[in-house]
């Protein structure tokens, strides 16, 4: 599963979801403009934490520790 942070009026967070659905994948959509609460906690883990000043940012959910794990491990 994915998770997608994107804002509206955004062609390539748009064209992510698109491109997700036609090929049948899960994901999890965050608008972070959807609140200023949602704004300001998602600039500072973006831009403060991670350094990126672009939507839309997709991560690929790897699930708890023991998935994390597996996947390390091959």
């Amino acid at each position: 599963m994915y998770l997608i942070v994107g804002r509206p009026n955004c062609p390539w967070c748009d064209k992510a979801k698109e491109d997700l659905d036609a090929k049948g994948i899960e994901y999890v959509y965050v608008d972070m403009n959807k609140s200023m609460e949602n704004m300001s906690m998602w600039k500072d883990i973006l831009v403060n934490e991670m350094g990126v000043k672009t939507v839309p940012q997709i991560f690929k959910l790897t699930g708890g520790y023991d998935n994390l794990k597996e996947s390390l491990d091959g």
